[in-house]
C-alpha cells in the first residue's frame, strides 16, 4: 500500500485499456479503484476511481491520518461503495487481544469524529497487517492482536471486516492462522494480473479485493460481482 507496505509506487499499467494520459484506465464502474491515506496528504487524489479505500491511521496504530476527512469525501464521490482501513501491530503487549481491541476502538472513534458516526459504522473495514510495523516473535500473540481488532470492529460496525496483507507477511506475523475473515490481498503486479489472485485467501476465506501498482497510487480490483 502507499502507506507502510510500500512507498508511492512506480508506474505499472498492465494489459488494461488506456485512455487519455498516462495512468488513466477505463474499467467497469466499481470494479477497479484506489486506496489512499496519509502519504497522499497535500497531493492530488486519484481520478476515475471506481471505488476508494481510505486509511484512518498515520501508518501505525493509535495515530491519525490528518487528511481522513478530505480523503473520505473523495471516496464517497466515487460510484462504488467506499471502505476504511486501520493499521495494527504488536509491540509486545502482555494483553494482545485487549491491545488489538483498543487499537480498533481508537481507529473507529477517530473515523467517527472525522467522517461521521453513520459512515464509520456502516462501511466495510480492513485491518492492515504488515511486517513494516512492530510485531512480537510470538505468532500466537500477534494473531490474538489481530483477532482482538477484528472482534471489536465486527461488534461495533454493520458491514464486513477483513484483513489486508500478503500470504508471506501473514505467515511471518501470525503463522498463517485462519481467522475466518475475508481478504484484501496485496502483491499483484498489474491491473491485468489482479483477477488471477481472487479465490481463497491466506485467512481461509475468499479474497474480496486485490491490490496492484497503478502509477503514483495503489490500485485495487474487486473480485466477483
Amino acid at each position: 500500500m502507499s502507506r507502510t507496505f510500500s512507498p508511492v509506487l512506480a508506474a505499472v499499467l498492465g494489459a488494461a485499456i488506456l485512455v487519455g494520459g498516462v495512468g488513466t484506465v477505463a474499467f467497469g464502474v466499481g470494479r477497479y479503484g484506489n486506496d489512499i491515506s496519509w502519504p497522499q496528504c497535500g497531493g492530488a487524489f486519484p481520478t476515475k476511481a471506481g471505488f476508494g479505500i481510505v486509511g484512518v491511521n498515520n501508518g501505525v496504530p493509535f495515530s491519525q491520518n490528518p487528511c481522513l476527512s478530505a480523503e473520505w469525501q473523495w471516496a464517497l464521490a466515487n460510484k462504488g461503495a467506499p471502505a476504511y482501513y486501520m493499521n495494527i501491530s504488536n509491540p509486545g503487549t502482555t494483553s494482545p487481544s485487549s491491545y488489538g481491541a483498543s487499537a480498533a476502538a481508537y481507529a473507529l472513534n477517530y473515523a467517527t469524529t472525522a467522517t461521521g458516526a453513520s459512515s464509520a459504522a456502516n462501511h466495510v473495514w480492513w485491518i492492515d497487517v504488515e511486517t513494516a510495523n512492530s510485531w512480537s516473535s510470538d505468532q500466537a500473540a500477534n494473531a490474538a492482536v489481530v483477532q482482538g481488532a477484528l472482534t471489536y470492529l465486527k461488534q461495533h460496525t454493520a458491514k464486513a471486516v477483513g484483513i489486508y496483507s500478503t500470504g508471506y507477511q501473514w505467515g511471518v506475523i501470525t503463522g498463517g492462522v485462519h481467522l475466518g475473515a475475508p481478504v484484501w490481498a496485496a502483491g499483484a503486479s498489474s491491473a491485468a494480473s489482479a483477477p488471477s489472485m481472487c479465490g481463497t485467501g491466506f485467512t481461509g476465506q475468499p479474497v474480496k479485493v486485490v491490490q496492484y501498482p497503478a502509477g503514483a497510487y495503489d490500485g485495487d480490483y474487486r473480485c466477483g460481482r
